[in-house]
């Protein structure tokens, strides 16, 4: 994974906004850094298909961080800001864990 600046304007940042993106940065390479992190554009990965299987109708249709279970979203405490300011098309909850593929 490779991050690459998407701001032409980058090189006319305050001090105080080079902070700011130095600290986002470090964010995404933490991220980036975590093994066994797992996501979903689509599909809610924080619960088991008997608990989806349960839900009311109409579930699904919500955004996926609506979806989930915030019990095993690893990165609940960095959405909530997305959360609160509606941002729903750029929150997408991680889950750690580990997937073990056993002979049958």
């Amino acid at each position: 994974m490779k991050f690459l600046s998407c701001n032409v304007a980058s090189k006319y940042l305050t001090s105080e906004e080079k902070k700011d993106e130095a600290y986002f940065t470090n964010l995404l390479k933490v991220v980036e850094s975590t093994p066994g992190l797992y996501f979903s554009y689509e599909t809610d990965v924080t619960l088991n298909l008997q608990r989806r299987y349960k839900l009311a109708k109409g579930w699904t249709r919500k955004p996926v961080w609506k979806q989930a279970d915030p019990r095993f979203v690893w990165n609940w405490n960095l959405l909530e800001e997305l959360i609160e300011n509606k941002l729903d098309g750029f929150i997408i909850p991680l889950m750690q864990g580990n997937i073990l593929n056993a002979p049958v």
